[in-house]
């Protein structure tokens, strides 16, 4: 894909300016684009449709199983079935450290019929709203930032309510994993090793990013902002060069994600005062 660079920024600067603008963690967040997913850890996701891993996370009021394979389904997500949305239907998920914010994650496949839903998690919310849109067209991936005041326990309730207008909406859903921000940031660091960079840079990003789980992990919100912004700019500034603008643009809108879920915009807006 050959882009300038020109219209490189112009993409991550409307990146930018909805990640602002948008609550740092909103309590009710529209659908308006998908992105990829990687592989969650075992102890925070649940393959849908499978008896054993749905029994093992109290998984409660979905539809029937279906063993079959989805079409978009990728080998990353680990899982072959899905469920299909009736009423309102409920999974548990485990987390390691409570009162920190996560992303949530699913993945669903939307039919002809209005597959609208809504999110709940530990029955606070809707913390996500899904509409079907007239053209029919699917959104694989969703991703929600959870902000810390809901993650009270070690296990977390998320609930699917089906908004449907029609009787034969029932949303597909397969994949619900719940991840850090430091299992994000170290995904990325693993998903550096597949991409089309010269070796030396690949090792300079890789660095840099453990530079900022390890200031996740000691708890450094403002060194964790600030090294993020930085290495956002590095990107931008390889991207449509040195480093491919699809890849680009997915990693800046990755960071993005991590920067609004440790609440980047609300520490600035304070230092600002």
């Amino acid at each position: 894909m050959n882009r300038s660079l020109s219209t490189c920024g112009l993409i991550f600067n409307l990146i930018f300016l909805v990640g602002y603008l948008c609550p740092t963690i909103a309590l009710s967040q529209d659908v308006s684009s998908h992105a990829r997913t990687r592989v969650a850890s075992a102890d925070n996701y649940v393959d849908m449709g499978n008896p054993e891993d749905e029994r093992l996370h109290n998984a409660q009021g979905w539809g029937a199983i279906n063993s079959g394979l989805l079409p978009q389904t990728n080998a990353e997500d680990r899982t072959s079935r899905y469920q299909t949305l009736r009423g309102s239907s409920s999974v548990e998920l485990f987390v390691p450290q409570v009162g920190v914010a996560y992303t949530l994650l699913f993945r669903t496949e939307d039919g002809a019929a209005d597959d609208s839903f809504d999110v709940y998690v530990n029955d606070q919310g809707p913390v996500y709203k899904y509409r079907h849109g007239a053209s029919g067209q699917d959104y694989p991936l969703h991703q929600v930032n959870i902000e810390a005041s809901l993650i009270t326990d070690s296990r977390v309730k998320v609930r699917f309510k089906n908004r449907a207008h029609d009787e034969w909406g029932r949303a597909a859903v397969y994949f619900i994993a719940l991840k850090g921000a430091a299992e994000q940031i170290a995904e990325l660091v693993d998903g550096m090793q597949r991409t089309r960079l010269a070796p030396e840079v690949v090792a300079r990003l890789a660095a840099e990013l453990q530079s900022v789980h390890n200031a996740i992990d000691g708890g450094n919100a403002a060194n964790v902002c600030r090294e993020l912004s930085a290495i956002i700019g590095e990107i931008e500034a390889m991207s449509g060069g040195e480093f491919p603008l699809e890849e680009a643009i997915g990693m800046m809108s990755d960071l993005m994600r991590v920067k609004a879920l440790v609440g980047c915009h609300s520490i600035r807006a304070e230092h600002s005062r």
